[in-house]
């Protein structure tokens, strides 16, 4: 792929960290400046071994190597992840030896930002002698002046001569990146590409015989196509029904926010979220909506921003095309840090294709004003029959998403398989996280095989909610799965609905999390599920509803917990209707065992100030610390209980008898 390869002259990109020493050795892998501002800086030190332990001494003792004075050629360094990360240098004199590296006389040409430890690639043109210049590919070209050259904008990279400059660095804000001039037919990605994030045509040659081309490692990123990521959040918005005048003590509104989008919490139809776009500035706290409110608001969440729908969606549409060409794996869509404004970007769920939060605190910011979801990742969207594979969202980062009253969902997934999904924050939408298999009724489900991080659905964090998720967590046929840390800690704005919801859901494993503060109940394990363990979830203060609820079978939890009470029978105790249901440690009050939940095991819970009970009477027994069995038969009149136990109430009466061994 032209826009991946590497240095044309045949070396390949050399792999760099950046120092902010400003003397000595930088280090083994490392290069820095003498001077911490790049713009004054005149020479800078680079080590003769890469970041990964490459030797590249005797490559880079030839890049003094031109006879032409003070002009020995051009070396860009490039942030692999940022291209806002760049410094560009002209060497102008002999190296000094230095044993470990290089010393260089420079002069900067242009400079970015640079931070200690980031990862760069470095890149040489050297000038040839005499005045000619070694271009890129490889050729001598009798020209006067180095191919090498800083744009500040895409027009002015277009304009360039591609006789004298064939590779240029383009510093243009959010575009920052070097391009390569190369020939060959690239009218289809040009045709394709009408944002010029990869592929720029210049303006005197056809695209049929060359195009200038991003060179890049790493994921591809919104921002090359105009994404700004520059959405603002507050809560502290107001304004009047029937009124268009929207004001915030803590905004700083400038002209440039004019005809940005906005949304504002539950000051829309019916309390709806209001979205609409800035149609005037007033003052740095006041501006003039293009719609007005129908419900008065105030302390509201808003959010404001340059809709990046577009540059989002042509962004991902390079990195499927790439992926086409090359197989799997292809390009990754890399999101750096910021909030991100848009309508609809549609499906996110692709085979052997990654969705990169690159950095902490990467906002999707959804302005959505029908049903739908907020994040969707439907792998019948790629493939009708067998769904995705192997897809990966957020990675070693999670995504914060927010959605709007209208999202049918804030995160939804559907025939994904084996995938990777790391969920952040998530706000406002009628579910939390819904998965469900639909459309395909012969594919293997929602989720197969995927693990999940996350999400945290909770009322501790600044970004409070505006429409609070009937259900955290609405998962339907989901198989196999891993769920590391769920944090589903706010549902529920009418009855019937719980935190965690599982229907035909078989094998998952959920690690730590909590289930909490659900209007409803917290985990509910329906009767058509099985073989789902829990370890180490934490349960409590779910409103009406018990803990846990389990109704499906084959169902264990390992040192969880549930604050559910016996005072509050049937309604806020821990639940067990399933068979073979198994509580191994852990900390309870109560449980409310059915009298057909056949083969019930408790094991070494402390259950000390709490009861356990049948459901269809108000006798219980306390004290447990031991090991109880729930058996089938045979019928008895009362409850004998071992050592270490005591009962209270009337005898214990059931279809089956309680076997108690003290622990």
């Amino acid at each position: 792929m032209e826009a991946q390869s590497g240095c044309n002259c045949g070396c390949g990109s050399l792999d760099f960290v950046w120092s902010a020493a400003t003397s000595g050795d930088p280090g083994a892998g490392y290069v820095l400046a003498n001077n911490a501002t790049l713009a004054s800086a005149t020479a800078i030190n680079i080590s003769k071994t890469g970041r990964g332990g490459q030797s590249y001494g005797s490559l880079m003792a030839t890049w003094d190597d031109s006879t032409t004075a003070d002009n020995k050629g051009t070396l860009i360094l490039w942030g692999v992840a940022d291209d806002g990360a760049y410094l560009i240098v002209q060497i102008t004199g002999a190296a000094t030896d230095n044993t470990s590296y290089y010393t260089f006389p420079v002069t900067v040409k242009a400079a970015g930002t640079l931070a200690a430890g980031q990862l760069l690639g470095a890149d040489f043109s050297r000038v040839g002698d005499g005045g000619s210049v070694t271009s890129v590919d490889g050729n001598i070209g009798d020209v006067a002046v180095n191919n090498a050259k800083p744009v500040a904008t895409r027009t002015a990279l277009k304009a360039l001569d591609t006789t004298k400059y064939t590779l240029a660095y383009l510093t243009e804000a959010g575009r920052e990146g070097m391009f390569v001039w190369t020939s060959g037919n690239y009218s289809t990605q040009i045709t394709s590409d009408t944002l010029e994030g990869v592929y720029v045509k210049a303006t005197a040659i056809a695209s049929s015989a060359g195009a200038w081309v991003r060179r890049f490692s790493g994921p591809a990123l919104p921002q090359w196509f105009g994404a700004k990521a520059d959405g603002i959040f507050a809560s502290d918005g107001a304004i009047t029904s029937g009124d268009q005048t929207f004001t915030s003590a803590s905004a700083a509104f400038t002209s440039a926010d004019i005809g940005k989008m906005i949304k504002v919490g539950r000051a829309g139809t019916g309390s709806q979220t209001l979205v609409t776009t800035i149609a005037s500035i007033n003052s740095a706290t006041s501006v003039e909506l293009t719609a007005a409110a129908s419900t008065t608001a105030s302390g509201a969440n808003y959010t404001y921003g340059t809709d990046d729908t577009s540059a989002i969606t042509a962004a991902k549409t390079y990195c499927l095309s790439v992926k086409t060409t090359m197989g799997r794996g292809g390009t990754p869509l890399g999101f750096p840090y910021g909030r991100y404004c848009y309508t609809d970007i549609g499906n996110l769920a692709h085979s052997y294709f990654g969705v990169l939060a690159l950095e902490a605190g990467v906002w999707l910011e959804s302005f959505r004003t029908s049903s739908g979801p907020a994040v969707t990742m439907n792998g019948l969207s790629y493939d009708a029959t067998y769904g995705s594979y192997r897809a990966v969202f957020g990675g070693a980062h999670p995504f914060n998403i927010r959605g709007t009253s209208y999202c049918s969902a804030i995160f939804y997934y559907n025939n994904i398989h084996w995938a990777e999904i790391n969920l952040g924050n998530l706000r406002d939408g009628n579910i939390g996280v819904l998965g469900d298999k639909s459309g395909n009724a012969g594919s293997p489900g929602a989720a197969v095989g995927t693990r999940f991080k996350g999400p945290f659905i909770g009322h501790h964090d600044i970004d409070s909610f505006d429409a609070v998720p009937q259900v955290a967590w609405y998962m339907t046929e989901t198989y196999a799965c891993n769920i590391e840390y769920a944090q589903l800690e706010v549902s529920g704005s009418s009855a019937p609905t719980f935190g965690l919801y599982m229907a035909t859901s078989n094998g998952n494993v959920f690690v730590g999390g909590t289930v909490e503060s659900c209007l409803y109940g917290g985990a509910w394990i329906t009767s058509t599920c099985s073989r789902n363990t829990f370890i180490g979830m934490h349960n409590e203060f779910n409103g009406a509803g018990p803990d846990w609820q389990i109704d499906g079978h084959y169902t264990t939890l390992i040192n969880c917990a549930g604050a559910g009470t016996y005072a509050t029978l049937a309604t806020s105790a821990n639940i067990i209707n399933g068979d073979y249901t198994q509580i191994i440690g852990g900390e309870f009050n109560d449980f409310e065992i059915s009298s057909s939940a056949d083969n019930t095991d408790v094991r070494g819970a402390n259950l000390a100030t709490g009861t356990i009970s049948d459901n269809s009477t108000t006798s219980s027994f306390t004290g447990c610390n031991g090991i109880i069995d729930k058996a089938p038969n045979p019928q008895v009149s009362a409850l004998t209980l071992a050592s270490g136990f005591t009962s209270t109430g009337s005898p214990y009466k059931t279809a089956g008898y309680w076997r108690s061994r003290a622990g």
